[in-house]
């Protein structure tokens, strides 16, 4: 190892604007954190030095230690810290050896820090984006509820023409917010950011496909398209996120209804084939071809 080879007992190799230990060599810090060494650290590494005494921080077996700056432009960015049962000379200077291990450990400390900062730019991007779709939402709520307000009676009689193309603004505001819906989702379970807000609870699977199925009615109407929906009497309790799993329904029937002509249809049941739920769309619109159906789940 780089501290083998450095002829010491012990050491560390730890990033500071990360607080990230990347590399360690029989040490064991206890309840001493990476934050607290890069905290103790940073402010006083300007050059490589050597010292009799060790930091209470550390443990107290050794009788000194060698510390060796990590620059990237001028900028102290890490540390080499070599840890020995012997006093090390004050007077101490990084041989041939150490700076070739200096410079070997600076790329790392650098692709580090170029990970660190994409994983930042990703949970900036994901947080605009969520106020984005979050600020989207309330004018669609407030024109979704004077659509609603539309069509109780207590506003008037709609003729029929009026009646349909109400209904069409309601569907498009429903399709919108599908929309709206799935980029929100964009990056929310990405486990290169650990983020994962899956939760799941039991659920009854029949009554989110209706719901789905029923939500669709009008715009299959539109279209003149025939809608069926079947289930099995015997589907279990299943634990599930239901919002995700409206999500996902939502998309295939959209997509049905979609690519769809005018005068088809399209089938959706619920099955219980041995230890499985099976939700099944099925149209007779365009229809994906052999050599593509496979980029799609």
């Amino acid at each position: 190892s780089i501290l083998t080879v450095a002829m010491a007992d012990a050491g560390f190799v730890i990033v500071f604007d990360e607080a990230e230990m990347i590399i360690s060599h029989n040490i064991q810090l206890q309840d001493v954190t990476v934050k607290q060494l890069a905290t103790m650290l940073q402010p006083v590494i300007d050059t490589p030095s050597a010292e009799d005494k060790l930091p209470d921080i550390l443990q107290n077996q050794f009788n000194s230690w060698v510390v060796t700056p990590i620059t990237q432009s001028d900028t102290t960015v890490g540390a080499l810290v070599m840890l020995y049962c012997n006093t090390i000379d004050a007077s101490y200077t990084p041989n041939t050896t150490t700076t070739s291990l200096i410079n070997v450990l600076r790329t790392v400390v650098a692709i580090i820090h170029t990970q660190a900062k994409n994983k930042n730019y990703k949970l900036s991007y994901q947080h605009s984006l969520r106020i984005a779709t979050h600020d989207m939402r309330s004018p669609l709520t407030s024109i979704k509820g004077f659509g609603s307000m539309l069509e109780s009676p207590s506003v008037g009689d709609l003729n029929e023409k009026q009646r349909r193309f109400l209904s069409k603004i309601m569907s498009g505001i429903s399709r919108l917010t599908l929309q709206i819906d799935n980029i929100q989702d964009i990056g929310r379970y990405d486990p290169d950011i650990d983020q994962n807000e899956l939760e799941r609870s039991p659920a009854y699977l029949v009554d989110i496909v209706q719901e789905v199925v029923e939500n669709y009615l009008i715009l299959a109407q539109d279209q003149d398209l025939e809608v069926s929906f079947q289930a099995d009497d015997t589907l279990p309790i299943v634990n599930i996120n239901a919002d995700m799993m409206k999500r996902a329904i939502a998309n295939i029937i959209d997509n049905a209804i979609k690519y769809t002509p005018h005068g088809g249809k399209f089938d959706v049941a619920v099955r219980h084939i041995n230890q499985d739920a099976l939700i099944i769309v099925e149209d007779n619109g365009l229809g994906v071809s052999p050599s593509d159906a496979y980029k799609i789940f």
